[in-house]
């Protein structure tokens, strides 16, 4: 009798794990999870921003029936919230499943965490229907009450998914303020003097707003007019390769090959496409989307090597560690971990050290922005940060769509997602610091930092079964400063323990295989082909 049931228990753990990958694999899933919505380009143009992965990949409407009348709001708002509920009860029955097997087991606690994350995102997602077509809407969807309850039920899923409001916190509210001096001082040369003007007077407000937020405490808001800029130290051999290559463009087609030779070379199923509806690269689950437009063109070779660190060697080696330790679950948990473990990698690859790169992240100040100031305030922020770039066109307001993704464009309110990734970044080097993790910890997949620190996972994700990236980008930069004549594993090695001295250690440095196989010496051979085409030939 027991052994009967052992058998029938273990069938229902595979058929549940199995519809939980399935359900994790739905690309318009993973796009709710991740907060990131696709806007139509002709509604942009047209100023009324139609959400298409909401209304179009989950309701089937596309932007010219909507725009032409054909579905009502109704409709459209009760066809995509009725898919949301479908989602709730399928992963509820899928939760209730796991229920029954050993539910004292480990890793069925954890994935009946992620479920529940999962479940909040969705049902979040489903306060915010009816708030992202009013966006399109030619006259109001919703009345002032059923305006701020859904705007109430959205701020809950917020705190529950993503932490606390960054004016809530002095020390994010100080670090967003000091980032915009930074980029002021840096760049502000490239406005005008009208918008000059108008971005100072955008800071003030804003200084002022904050200062009022923590009037009780000692906070003051750095001097804008009279800023001076901590001197960061970078490792000189790596400054000045990144400096040599300054102004080094790679075409969108050959940036694209590149990405999909080291996806292959670290044995990933994902493929590099392009997206016309996408504003911002994307890493899906199965798919590396890349934008259309202008800007994406052509990139610049360092953001190349840094966008491979960046959605390759972390996102995608970690979902490889989940898929092969049999964890199907991309929840809000893991994304500090994730997009902090990503930006810590590449400000170590640029040559700086861990103690040096706290601080704000580009959203930080939108974020800050969007709960105290008004609309127009906000979008000429976005917009004048935009244009110190030395950039022009409408991006600024794609842009503040993102800063906006499930709240209305009046504010005062900002989806905080995107706070994440600074917060992840600060967490990850004070835990490696005060040594509580390293940073080969953070490849044992896609979850939080608490499950990291915990050692929860060690008992469940081998050392077989972790995905450690290779290190191509670093190989790269560094046949760029040596040549491929001089380029030696032994001189690369002695590069990266004097590059990464104090904060990975030699023993960890000394057990990497730069490349294992000769196939994958061949992918680098091509991918090096390629940049060598785009280097300036030296006189």
């Amino acid at each position: 009798m027991l052994i009967i049931q052992q058998n029938a228990s273990s069938e229902n753990v595979i058929s549940t794990s199995e519809r939980l990958s399935l359900f994790m694999k739905q690309p318009w899933v993973s796009e709710i999870l991740e907060w990131t919505f696709l806007y139509d380009k002709q509604s942009i143009l047209d100023g009324t921003s139609y959400n298409t992965t909401f209304f179009d990949t989950i309701g089937g409407v596309p932007y010219t029936e909507w725009k032409e009348q054909k579905v009502t709001s109704e409709q459209l708002i009760s066809s995509v919230n009725s898919k949301f509920e479908t989602w709730i009860d399928t992963l509820e029955d899928i939760k209730n499943n796991l229920g029954t097997w050993e539910s004292s087991n480990e890793k069925t606690i954890i994935e009946r965490e992620g479920i529940d994350f999962i479940i909040i995102w969705i049902q979040t997602a489903q306060s915010a229907t009816a708030i992202e077509l009013e966006k399109s809407a030619e006259s109001p969807i919703l009345n002032k009450q059923e305006r701020d309850n859904l705007i109430q039920e959205v701020e809950l899923g917020q705190t529950k998914l993503y932490g606390e409001k960054i004016s809530e916190n002095s020390e994010e509210s100080a670090m967003s303020l000091e980032l915009l001096c930074q980029k002021f001082s840096k760049d502000g040369k490239n406005l005008t003097p009208e918008q000059e003007e108008r971005f100072l007077e955008i800071y003030d407000r804003l200084a002022h707003k904050t200062e009022e937020r923590w009037e009780w405490s000692d906070f003051r808001a750095p001097d804008i007019r009279n800023f001076q800029k901590k001197v960061i130290i970078e490792h000189d051999f790596t400054k000045k390769v990144l400096d040599n290559i300054k102004g080094v463009k790679i075409p969108k087609e050959v940036y694209m090959q590149l990405w999909q030779g080291y996806i292959d070379a670290m044995g990933l199923h994902q493929k590099v496409v392009s997206n016309p509806n996408a504003s911002s690269i994307y890493d899906g689950p199965n798919t590396l989307e890349i934008p259309d437009s202008k800007s994406y063109q052509e990139i610049d070779l360092t953001r190349v090597l840094s966008l491979m660190i960046h959605e390759i060697w972390a996102h995608y080696a970690n979902q490889a560690t989940s898929e092969r330790s049999d964890f199907q679950i991309r929840w809000a948990k893991n994304i500090e971990k994730e997009e902090g473990l990503a930006i810590v990698l590449g400000h170590l690859f640029k040559g700086r050290k861990l103690a040096d790169i706290k601080g704000a992240r580009y959203a930080f100040p939108d974020i800050l922005a969007g709960e105290l100031l008004s609309k127009d305030e906000r979008q000429d922020l976005v917009d004048l940060r935009w244009r110190m770039d030395r950039n022009s066109g409408d991006e600024g307001h794609k842009r503040d769509l993102r800063v906006m993704r499930g709240y209305p464009l009046d504010g005062p309110w900002a989806q905080r997602k995107d706070a994440s990734y600074g917060r992840g970044m600060n967490k990850i080097v004070d835990l490696v610091i005060d040594r509580k993790c390293s940073i080969p910890d953070l490849y044992k997949g896609k979850f939080s930092l608490e499950d990291i620190v915990s050692w929860r996972l060690d008992s469940l994700i081998s050392h077989e079964n972790t995905v450690f990236p290779l290190l191509f980008p670093e190989m790269l930069l560094f046949m760029v400063g040596v040549g491929r004549s001089e380029f030696t594993h032994e001189r690369f090695m002695n590069y990266m323990k004097e590059k990464y001295a104090g904060d990975i250690p030699d023993d960890t440095l000394n057990n990497v295989q730069v490349i294992r196989t000769f196939s994958k010496l061949k992918i680098f051979i091509r991918m090096w082909s390629e940049i060598e085409k785009h280097l300036p030939t030296s006189e």
